[in-house]
């Protein structure tokens, strides 16, 4: 699987194929940003183009908001992030209505150093017509394994089909 701004690839060996996700939108917040992000103060959303707006201190609990991209700006109106302990446990993306379209909660964490690793992410996506919902479930995370060279610079081999869709 991979992972390069709005689309995922993901490839079955077996199978000799691959699906090519192609989406309006960088690639789902929770899905990635799990291990990828959590080491980092603002869980990686500079990265992404948004820009800090204010934030709220309230014991041991920080509450933090967010614009987004240029890019983005025209659908959403603000991120929030709320973490506890230093510990993400929530964050809702808002379209400029208001409404919320996207929420995500944070559990289970697993500490590892100074940092802590949300194990269970829940995820609900509200559409016009629809809503989704996603639950991501790690077991036993393994961190800094070292993985071989063919998985580090691994590319999908020549003839196999790629599907692409739309999502």
């Amino acid at each position: 699987m991979s992972f390069k701004n709005n689309e995922v690839v993901i490839y079955y060996p077996e199978d000799s194929i691959a699906f090519k996700f192609i989406s309006p939108y960088p690639v789902s917040f929770s899905f990635f940003q799990t291990f990828l992000n959590v080491m980092k103060e603002d869980f990686g959303v500079c990265d992404r183009g948004y820009s800090l707006s204010i934030h709220e201190i309230k014991k041991d609990t920080l509450i933090t908001y967010w614009n987004p991209p240029p890019l983005l700006s025209k659908q959403i109106s603000s991120l929030k992030l709320i973490f506890v302990d230093n510990r993400i446990i929530s964050s809702e993306l808002k379209k400029q209505s208001g409404k919320i379209f996207l929420k995500a909660s944070y559990t289970n964490h697993l500490n590892y150093g100074e940092y802590y690793f949300p194990q269970e992410i829940s995820t609900t996506l509200y559409t016009d017509t629809d809503t989704i919902l996603e639950k991501i479930t790690y077991n036993n995370p393994v961190f800094n394994d070292l993985l071989p060279k063919e998985i580090v610079n691994f590319k999908i081999p020549e003839g196999v089909e790629i599907e692409e869709i739309k999502w």
